[in-house]
């Protein structure tokens, strides 16, 4: 069996991203990831609206290249 190391000193940055069409959109407030134990990482996003939604995630750690990863088109609906 192969164990991971938690990756314990990444610097981690949202965009969270509302395409509105014809070249409009928006973000929405939120809280920048931190590190809280054993590799896991904690942040808060506070999606204004109900709909379709990309999340850019960047991360940055030491003595490495930069990384972002892009999940698109993710659906948030409306609590209540």
């Amino acid at each position: 069996e192969q164990g991971f190391i938690p990756v314990t000193d990444a610097q981690i940055d949202l965009y969270p991203y509302m395409d509105m069409g014809a070249g409009e959109g928006h973000s929405t407030p939120f809280e920048k990831p931190v590190h809280i134990g054993d590799g896991e990482y904690r942040g808060m996003v506070n999606f204004i609206m109900a709909g379709g939604w990309d999340m850019t995630v960047y991360v940055q750690r030491p003595l490495s290249a930069p990384d972002t990863v892009l999940f698109q088109g993710f659906i948030v609906n409306q609590g209540g």
